[in-house]
């Protein structure tokens, strides 16, 4: 076997006689295999006890200091240590000497100043004289349950002759018990102080001077018989005797303090790991083991609750007792401050209030306020935190907002309409910051909230409030009081005519300073429905009740019906605002309808669909499409209608800029140069176009949306208004575009007529047509051609108007002439049969007529002279 190894002694100090317990490796085979224990350099082997092969018991001798301990056996020899054991000395202290704690007198020192032997002088190792080698003992286990509190120590108080024999004496035999009993009488009678000689021997000095003292007192007595010696001695007597009892009453005092002083040291050596609870709490605070702490103090209370009846009226107890209490009460108070430290998620604070709630279950002390929940109390300050989370976001955002502002007022000045449009359009605006922001926060923090609340109402807390209904009703309430400032926060900033500004329920204000045009809020409100339609389902998913998600459904809905009226009204004031006055909106081309009949057009109509279906997208990718817990957009018929409104009245925007171009209301941009007459065509073929595509294609679009039957019936009646409308202002421009185009050329026709004081009654020999006639043909040449250009499907609608008027104006001037001579009556048979002859094509029934009724104004009866020429 190895050498033996020592790993472990307890205790590792003590004073002689102290009982350890060695631990180590190969410490032996068995009992017979142990030969020596070795402490500090004394042999301690007579009284060790061999318990297993790593462990050993024995009672230390004299040591003095630190050393070693050598465990010696048959099998691995001498072995080493890794361990060292302290020996301590007890300090004599004399009767006389004076010290803080109360020393009870050396019973080994008479008052006289003798000496006597006590039984403490025996010898501890073997005071029976007899061999220990072959004694057995049984374990300290053992012996400890069977004598509990005893000891084999024969000086003190607690000794047991019991237990003493068993330990050392087990297995010897009677006989030797008897010859090591009268070996003890022996050695005692021999040295008790009943024993004159020892008394004498030990004392001769103290006897020689008592005996030479007695002399002289009774030399003085017989030397002065007559003088009242014993007098003085009397008086003497009585001081000493005083000052003795005072000394003494001094002693006892000096007992009683020592006593109490004893007293408090004993019950803070044996409470001295209470006296450090509160440091051992604050290191475990770091870490946050609470578990270790309850612990702590549920072990400390019961070591407290096993205290003697004495000394648990100890003030030092009480004082140590109330600590204990008031650092617990401390821990507790940290975790409520904890626990209203925010952000935090919903598995710290079920740790915390966990924590918090054992800690309350193991006090035993009266409380003079309520027991605090501290569920409820973090809901209640997580709810003030939240609301005031939401508010510091939006007042941050209003301080930002006032600052792009003033720096956007700055840049405007120095930039044009259309880079205003463009970087308003660019930007994001500020308050698109703030929805995504809030929202974002909003919805992480509640989702916690909920979380944590929904623990509190399913009872996984102990609670203040047993019922289950009532504390579900506390909790509601404070979720609709987050969720209704959350809502008035974004009325206030988006839609602001839908929040009460009289509401002051909550004591905030919540109204937004700055109010922005409605350019700035159509361009930032589908956004903001966007990310509040997100966060609301987030919401709902969450499975909130829906009689508190009802403010969020109601935000929800009237962001979506202004959302809806915001982006139906945008295209309407685009256009009445821009249409007809950007270069994109002129450029020209060419459309071709089924029958292969083309046209000019620009892109007025091509803008007008455009921004018409551009809105309607936007109305289906952020409206429309409805979403589980919103309420139906067009449930109500009032609404229904003003949207169909809302359509006609783009519908409406784009005819009424067409109308004021025809009107000459508004007048072209400087870099449109065209003639008024082509600017009629153009428009005319630019509503045309819209008739027979754009609002088709349109009305198309609105079917897909899949919108309600009663509001496409709606809408129905309103395109077909519409039509009606083009159609009207078709006919309008039509008529302007004939009394642009023909009224000069009818006007010129009585002045051309009467061109060189020709006159009827006197002229010359006719040669060819008149000149009027030629400026007729071409002037109608000039608008056949700007027809045929523009929408030749025209011409024979404007030509039949225009040879009409000319004829009924020919007609009249005509019919004014009193007398035709001869050249005058040839010359105009040739120039209307000229006319007639040139626009055949275009001559009705009505201008036939007409044509006959001037024939008829011309005398023929003398054309035979002319036949010739006319022909």
């Amino acid at each position: 076997m190895p050498q033996p190894l020592v790993t472990g002694i307890s205790p590792k100090e003590g004073y002689p006689g102290t009982k350890v317990t060695i631990r180590g490796d190969f410490l032996g085979k068995d009992e017979s295999d142990l030969v020596a224990v070795i402490i500090c350099g004394i042999d301690c082997t007579l009284r060790a006890k061999w318990d297993k092969e790593n462990r050993i018991t024995t009672y230390t001798g004299f040591c003095k200091g630190k050393g070693d301990i050598v465990i010696v056996t048959n099998s691995g020899g001498r072995g080493t240590s890794s361990v060292g054991f302290q020996g301590l000395v007890r300090k004599n202290v004399g009767p006389y000497e004076e010290i803080s704690t109360w020393v009870d007198e050396d019973p080994k020192i008479l008052l006289t100043g003798l000496k006597r032997t006590t039984v403490s002088e025996l010898s501890h190792e073997n005071p029976l004289n007899i061999s220990l080698e072959e004694s057995s003992k049984y374990s300290s286990d053992f012996l400890d349950q069977e004598f509990p509190n005893s000891s084999i120590d024969m000086s003190k108080e607690n000794f047991s002759a019991l237990r003493f024999l068993l330990e050392n004496y087990q297995n010897s035999k009677f006989e030797s018990l008897k010859s090591g009993l009268e070996y003890m009488k022996r050695n005692i009678g021999s040295k008790t102080m009943n024993s004159t000689d020892h008394l004498l021997k030990t004392n001769i000095s103290s006897f020689m001077d008592a005996i030479k003292i007695m002399k002289d007192i009774h030399w003085l007595s017989s030397n002065d018989k007559k003088s009242e010696f014993t007098r003085v001695f009397e008086v003497r007597l009585k001081e000493i005797l005083n000052s003795a009892h005072k000394i003494y009453d001094d002693d006892l005092e000096c007992k009683a303090h020592a006593d109490a002083i004893r007293s408090s040291l004993q019950i803070l050596d044996t409470y001295k790991s209470l006296i450090y609870f509160p440091q051992q709490v604050d290191k475990l605070l770091l870490v946050d083991d609470y578990d270790q702490i309850i612990t702590s103090y549920k072990l400390a209370k019961m070591q407290l609750s096993k205290a003697e009846p004495a000394t648990r009226k100890s003030v030092l107890f009480a004082q140590i007792k109330r600590d204990l209490d008031s650092k617990v009460k401390d821990v507790q108070n940290q975790i409520l401050d904890k626990l209203v430290q925010f952000p935090s998620s919903p598995d710290e604070q079920k740790f915390l209030i966990e924590n918090y709630n054992l800690i309350e279950d193991s006090i035993e002390i009266k409380r003079e306020e309520a027991r605090i929940d501290p569920a409820w109390h973090c809901l209640l300050e997580e709810k003030n935190w939240f609301i005031q989370v939401m508010i510091e976001c939006r007042d941050m955002h209003i301080a930002d907002e006032k600052v792009s502002l003033v720096m956007k007022q700055s840049n405007d000045d120095k930039m044009s309409e259309a880079a205003k449009v463009h970087s308003m359009s660019q930007v994001p605006h500020e308050r698109n910051r703030f929805i995504e922001e809030l929202c974002q926060m909003f919805f992480d923090i509640f989702t916690d909230y909920w979380r944590l609340g929904t623990m509190y109402i399913n009872s996984v807390f102990p609670s203040s409030q047993p019922d289950r209904t009532k504390r579900a009703a506390e909790y509601y309430a404070l979720v609709n009081q987050i969720l209704e400032i959350f809502c008035n926060i974004v009325r206030a900033a988006f839609i602001p005519h839908t929040f009460d500004k009289s509401d002051k329920s909550n004591g905030l204000s919540l109204e937004w300073p700055i109010q922005q045009d409605a350019k700035i809020i159509s361009q930032i409100l589908p956004h903001c429905l966007k990310v509040c339609r997100m966060c609301a389902q987030q919401i709902y998913m969450l499975e909130v009740p829906k009689k508190i998600f009802g403010c969020v459904e109601a935000l929800v809905y009237d962001l979506r019906c202004e959302c809806l009226v915001t982006l139906l009204s945008q295209p309407t004031r685009e256009l009445l605002a821009t249409l007809g006055f950007e270069e994109e909106d002129w450029i020209v081309d060419r459309d071709v309808d089924t029958k292969n009949n083309s046209c000019l057009i620009t892109n007025l109509p091509s803008r007008f669909e455009t921004k018409f279906c551009k809105a309607l997208t936007l109305c289906r990718e952020y409206v429309l499409e409805e979403k589980s817990g919103e309420k139906k957009l067009f449930s109500d018929g009032k609404f229904s209608e003003k949207i169909s409104k809302l359509l006609y009245g783009i519908a409406h925007a784009f005819l009424k800029r067409i109308s004021r171009f025809m009107t000459k209301e508004d007048h072209l941009p400087k870099f449109v140069q065209m003639s008024q007459s082509k600017l009629l065509l153009y428009l005319y073929n630019n509503l045309n176009v819209c008739k027979k595509k754009s609002l088709p294609s349109i009305w198309k679009m609105l079917q897909e949306l899949k919108f309600p039957t009663d509001l496409l019936k709606l809408f129905e009646q309103v395109f077909r208004e519409s039509r009606k409308n083009v159609k009207a202002l078709q006919d309008n421009l039509l008529k302007e575009y004939i009394k642009e185009a023909i009224n000069p050329i009818v006007e010129n026709i009585e002045n051309n007529l009467y061109a060189g004081k020709f006159d009827f009654r006197d002229c010359s020999k006719p040669l060819t047509v008149r000149n009027y006639v030629k400026q007729i043909i071409m002037s109608l040449l000039n608008v056949h051609s700007e027809l045929f250009l523009l929408n030749k499907t025209l011409i024979q609608s404007v030509f039949n108007h225009a040879i009409k008027v000319v004829y009924l104006k020919i007609l009249s001037l005509l019919a004014d002439v009193p007398n035709f001579c001869i050249n005058a009556a040839v010359q105009t048979y040739i120039d209307v049969f000229c006319l007639k002859e040139t626009f055949k094509l275009y001559t009705n029934d009505e201008s036939k007529e007409t044509v006959h009724k001037i024939l008829k104004l011309v005398p023929t009866h003398s054309f035979e002279s002319y036949k010739n020429f006319i022909d």
